[in-house]
């Protein structure tokens, strides 16, 4: 989830590209943008870099992008630096990311299991989540995380569905501790009633 600073300056992409209809063709760039702020240390420690000034980083994104991506990518660029929020890149571009695919009926779905999936029941799995999730067009990211035991836990934005076997059995333990709670109360209520009644 991105932090509060990248969704501001998310949102005021999303609404700039909106105003000129170019939602999806700035989405279509976010992604290899994403990568390339992710994976690029060198970039990151030049952004970073206290003692490089503002025009000398802005120089260098110019030239490294221009012509490759939209103006409204070099002009939010600047923005950033211009505040010193140059180590919030990659969470703008995600939350961008996040935003311009809801509004455009798509969505990137993680599935995550106990163990590796054959290629037959990633299909249907990606068929049964099409089918009953609002989106137009999804993007379905598959891991395997051993610790859920069993089943499978989707996430999709900010809906999670647990329906892996450590959450079944951590459901059934907050629930035994909630009716254990309540039976302790009562029993300890019960026993303060008899002591004043013997009084």
């Amino acid at each position: 989830m991105a932090g509060l600073v990248a969704d501001v300056y998310g949102e005021a992409l999303l609404e700039a590209a909106r105003g000129r209809g170019r939602t999806e063709a700035l989405l279509e760039e976010a992604g290899s943008l994403r990568k390339i702020f992710r994976d690029c240390g060198e970039l990151r420690d030049f952004l970073n870099h206290p003692e490089i000034d503002r025009e000398e980083k802005m120089d260098l994104l110019s030239q490294a992008f221009a012509g490759k991506v939209s103006e409204e990518w070099l002009g939010l660029f600047g923005a950033v630096l211009e505040k010193d929020r140059q180590g919030e890149m990659y969470g703008i571009i995600d939350a961008f990311e996040e935003k311009a695919e809801r509004e455009l009926g798509m969505g990137r779905i993680f599935v995550e299991t106990a163990a590796e999936l054959s290629i037959r029941q990633k299909s249907r799995i990606r068929k049964k989540i099409l089918e009953t999730m609002p989106y137009r067009k999804a993007e379905l990211f598959f891991s395997v995380r051993p610790e859920l035991l069993g089943g499978l836990r989707i996430l999709a934005g900010d809906l999670e569905i647990d329906g892996s076997l450590k959450g079944k059995l951590e459901r059934m333990r907050r629930e035994m501790e909630r009716g254990g709670g309540e039976n302790g109360a009562s029993e300890t209520g019960g026993n303060q009633r008899g002591d004043s009644g013997e009084d």
